[in-house]
C-alpha cells in the first residue's frame, strides 16, 4: 500500500553494489538477490528496511537530451536478530556473507558508477547499516512549454528486486530523502524534494516489490535568457520599427534597416538555438521569437506596400494609412502578441 511522506529535501538513489573494499571508483559487483544466509535467517514476514538518500550534488541537467547527473549517498539499514551481541562494541564491521542483504537498486539509472562502499556495520542490537556513495545519470520526462521560465521535476525510483514484497518492505516512517546544502545545479535553483514509498507495488502476474519514488523540483534561473536573448530580440524589433519613421522618399534606407534587422535576427537565432530543448512542440521562447519575426516581416511589408501605393497618384491616401499603421498599429500587434504568448505559456500552461 503506497504511503506518502512529508516533503523532504531531495532525491535519487542508485543500485547498491557490494564492493569488497572502499576504494574510490572501484567497479561494482553485479547485485545479487537479497537472501537469508547462515548467520542471517529470514524472520517470519517481510524484513523492514530503512532507506536514507542524501544528494551531494547535481553535476548537470541537459535540456537537449533530458538527462541529469547526480552524486549521492545511499544508506540502507535493517535489523538482523542473529547478529545481536549484547556487550559487543558499538559498531563492528561485517562481511557481506554474514548477514541478509536487501540489494536495493536504482530503477531508471542510465549509468551508475559507485565511488565508495563503506561496508556493512552492526551494533550490539543487531541493527545493520550499509552505505555507498555513487554517481549516476538519469533520464527524466521534462516539460519545456514554459521554457525558459520553467521548473522541472527530476525523478528517481529505488526498488527491491530481486526481493519480493513478501521478503522486504521499505519503511515509509523512517525513510528519508534530503538534498545537502552542498548540492548545486548550474543555471537552476533547487526548490526541494518529495518522496513516496509504495508497499507493495506490482501485480500477481509481474510479482510485487517495494519502491521508493523521489522527486526533486528545480527552477531555471532566467537572468541569462532575459538579458542575452529577450532584450536583444526586443532591440532588433525596435530597430526594424524605426524604418517606418524614415522619410518615405528614402525607400532604400527603409528597406535596408528592415532587411538588415531580419537577417541579424536569423543569425542570432542560429547562435542561441544550439542550447535550446529539442522538442516537437512550441515553447514560450519559440512563440516569443515568432512574434518578433512577424513584427519585423510586417514592418518590411508595410514599408514596401506604402511605397508601392505612393507610385500611383490615386494611392496617396492609402499610402498614408499604410505608413500610419506601420508607425502606430504594429506596436499594438507586438504588445498584444507578447502578452497573449505570456498568458498562454506562463499562466495557462502546466508547470513541469
Amino acid at each position: 500500500m503506497g504511503q506518502e511522506s512529508q516533503p523532504a529535501e531531495s532525491e535519487p538513489a542508485a543500485s547498491l553494489p557490494a564492493a569488497s573494499s572502499p576504494s574510490a571508483g572501484a567497479p561494482a559487483a553485479a547485485p545479487s538477490a537479497g537472501r537469508p544466509t547462515a548467520r542471517g535467517r529470514q524472520a517470519a514476514g517481510p524484513r523492514t528496511v530503512t532507506v536514507n538518500l542524501s544528494i551531494v550534488d547535481f553535476t548537470s541537467l541537459s535540456d537537449v537530451d533530458a538527462t541529469f547527473d547526480v552524486i549521492a549517498y545511499l544508506a540502507e539499514s535493517w535489523n538482523d536478530p542473529a547478529l545481536a551481541q549484547p556487550g559487543a562494541p558499538p559498531q563492528r564491521r561485517l562481511k557481506e556473507t554474514e548477514t541478509w542483504t536487501p540489494k536495493l537498486t536504482v530503477l531508471d539509472a542510465l549509468e551508475l558508477k559507485p565511488d565508495l562502499d563503506f561496508g556493512y556495520w552492526a551494533d550490539p542490537d543487531g541493527n545493520v547499516q550499509h552505505e555507498i556513495r555513487f554517481r549516476s545519470r538519469h533520464k527524466s520526462e521534462l516539460s519545456f512549454q514554459r521554457f525558459p521560465f520553467d521548473s522541472q521535476s527530476l525523478f528517481i525510483s529505488i526498488w527491491s528486486p530481486p526481493n519480493s514484497a513478501e521478503d522486504l518492505i521499505i519503511d515509509p516512517a523512517k525513510t528519508t530523502v534530503e538534498v545537502l546544502p552542498t548540492a548545486q545545479l548550474g543555471g537552476w535553483t533547487i526548490q526541494g524534494a518529495t518522496f513516496k514509498v509504495e508497499n507493495p507495488k506490482g501485480s500477481r502476474a509481474t510479482g510485487s516489490w517495494s519502491e521508493l519514488n523521489a522527486s526533486v523540483t528545480v527552477e531555471r534561473n532566467t537572468t541569462y535568457f532575459t538579458w542575452k536573448v529577450f532584450v536583444p530580440l526586443l532591440l532588433f524589433v525596435t530597430i526594424a520599427w524605426s524604418a517606418s519613421w524614415i522619410d518615405p522618399k528614402q525607400i532604400a534606407a527603409q528597406n535596408a534597416a528592415a532587411i538588415a534587422t531580419l537577417l541579424t535576427t536569423v543569425a542570432f537565432n542560429f547562435t542561441v538555438g544550439a542550447s535550446q530543448p529539442r522538442v516537437s512542440y512550441f515553447t514560450f521562447y519559440d512563440a516569443f521569437n515568432l512574434v518578433c519575426f512577424g513584427f519585423i516581416a510586417m514592418t518590411l511589408l508595410f514599408v514596401g506596400f506604402a511605397h508601392a501605393l505612393e507610385t500611383r497618384s490615386v494611392g496617396l491616401a492609402a499610402a498614408a494609412r499604410a505608413r500610419f499603421a506601420g508607425k502606430y498599429l504594429l506596436p499594438v500587434y507586438l504588445i498584444a502578441g507578447i502578452l497573449g504568448t505570456a498568458l498562454y505559456f506562463l499562466v495557462l500552461a502546466p508547470r513541469g
